[in-house]
């Protein structure tokens, strides 16, 4: 699935706008820095097909079910030290005459001591690995067959045989270190690199199982069939205490849902809460809900925080234009969308914003094979596009309370009318404020 810069905004994935807490920040259990920046590249980049979605999910669940027998070997300082030991800049013996280690000793004695020290680390790193992939003699996963195979030709090395003992002797002499130098750096450097990359990708997996186990997220059953689906039960965001939870129910014959309801009413989080979990879902990851079957699409659209862009001298309406256009673009291109869209044309005026947002929605409605859902406090629009019998009218009520808005926070069926605008503006007294005292 195809994910951009805005969404990854919108959904507040790497950053938020205020104090809050970002997506990576709740994921993130990873034990190094290289699985970090791996976990980090993954969210950035879900799995571009059906099948490497599959693929990683299945790694996932299987590490959700067996997260307790797997323990990260190394630690950060461990792995960094590995990964600078096979990235050094440091001259290779030419070969493994005697004569030539001991010129190597005497031209630069500080980088023998560094290439001792890291003999051992390497060695140790391999037999841990091995160990940890013996442990478990069920079908593995492919990142595990990876791990499993790269050791195979490290083990299988002849080279390696006459090293790997290291760890067990007292005393290495300085020829016998620049030996086992050569070879790691030179004939096993490619598998041993390979390996350090599997680790990290390990890492970024188990965080995102561990995640997953830790927030009592459910497993979606994803559907390739090329007909839309998104069905939700008790859907709720994740980072909300108390949440209220949400079923949703989209398929081809109800693709598009139209949401009302007043300001601070839940619609925004509400929308948030669904690209979440269409994005969870194509991460290979379980969804905050307590079931889930949801379509595999190719590319998830939101616009839901648009700004300025004095840069290029975008204004707000336009940015909103160009938002809708790369929508547009991506259906022309026979794209499977699943687009989210809050308070369309807020950048303009009422009577352009009504005429716009009908246009826009009444040309969206006949693309059944996708799905969209834009929300609006523009409720003139409803009786224009009430015609079409794929579209499903939600709202979140409010009412008034003691004179103060009071929200439930539950999905209804229906149109909200209810408007709060003045009543908050009057509840924090900015009337009073403004009347200016005579002298």
């Amino acid at each position: 699935m195809l994910i951009d810069t805005q969404t990854l905004y919108d959904l507040e994935i790497l950053h938020t706008e205020d104090d809050g807490t970002p997506v990576f920040h709740l994921i993130n259990q990873t034990k190094t820095t290289g699985g970090s920046y791996r976990l980090r590249d993954k969210l950035m980049h879900p799995p571009g097909s059906y099948e490497l979605l599959i693929e990683q999910q299945e790694a996932i669940r299987y590490f959700s079910e067996n997260h307790d027998q797997f323990h990260l070997p190394a630690n950060d300082i461990q792995m960094k030290a590995i990964e600078e030991y096979f990235t050094s800049n440091i001259e290779v013996v030419a070969n493994d005459h005697w004569i030539t280690s001991v010129q190597f000793c005497l031209s630069d004695i500080a980088s023998f001591r560094f290439l001792k020290s890291s003999l051992p680390e390497v060695i140790r790193f391999a037999a841990m690995l091995q160990q940890m992939i013996r442990k478990d003699t069920s079908e593995l996963p492919l990142i595990l067959k990876q791990i499993e195979h790269q050791l195979q030709l490290i083990e299988g090395d002849a080279s390696f045989q006459s090293i790997k003992d290291i760890n067990r002797e007292q005393a290495i002499s300085f020829h016998h270190c620049l030996k086992a130098d050569r070879a790691l750096r030179t004939v096993l450097k490619e598998p041993f690199m390979a390996l350090i990359d599997a680790y990290y990708e390990l890492d970024a997996l188990l965080s995102m199982a561990v995640t997953t186990v830790r927030l009592k997220f459910q497993f979606p059953e994803i559907i390739n069939t090329g007909q839309p689906l998104f069905q939700v039960e008790a859907m709720y965001h994740p980072l909300l205490k108390n949440a209220i939870p949400a079923c949703v129910d989209m398929n081809q014959e109800r693709n598009f849902i139209f949401l009302t309801g007043a300001n601070m009413s839940g619609k925004t989080t509400f929308l948030k809460t669904i690209g979440l979990s269409v994005y969870f879902a194509h991460l290979g990851m379980g969804v905050p809900a307590k079931k889930a079957r949801i379509a595999y699409v190719d590319r998830l659209i939101t616009g839901i925080t648009f700004t300025d862009n004095i840069a290029i001298g975008y204004s707000y309406f336009f940015s909103e234009v160009k938002r809708i256009r790369q929508l547009a673009v991506a259906l022309h291109n026979g794209e499977r969308v699943f687009s989210i869209f809050d308070e369309l044309f807020r950048g303009t005026n009422i009577k352009d914003a009504v005429e716009a947002s009908t246009t826009i929605m009444q040309q969206l409605l006949p693309w059944k094979d996708d799905l969209f859902i834009i929300s609006s406090h523009l409720t003139e629009i409803s009786p224009k596009i009430m015609p079409f019998s794929n579209v499903q009218f939600l709202c979140f009520e409010s009412f008034i309370k003691d004179g103060k808005p009071s929200f439930t926070y539950t999905l209804q069926e229906g149109v909200s009318t209810m408007r709060l605008g003045m009543k908050i503006i009057e509840n924090e007294g900015i009337n009073q404020l403004l009347v200016r005292k005579m002298p």
